[in-house]
């Protein structure tokens, strides 16, 4: 099942942040077709601030 999730507010003054609110949309036996398929953000990897 996919239920996406969309406008979730996160508290970043809060140690861990807290997130809240958010609206849950589900689709019952919904799958994307490959042409609505669009990247949104890049991933990337954060430095390693152990080492």
């Amino acid at each position: 099942m996919t239920a996406p999730v969309s406008d979730i507010k996160v508290d970043t003054a809060t140690d861990p942040y807290t997130p809240s609110g958010g609206t849950v949309w589900h689709y019952p036996d919904w799958e994307p077709a490959e042409e609505d398929l669009r990247p949104r953000k890049y991933e990337y990897r954060l430095p390693n601030l152990t080492a």
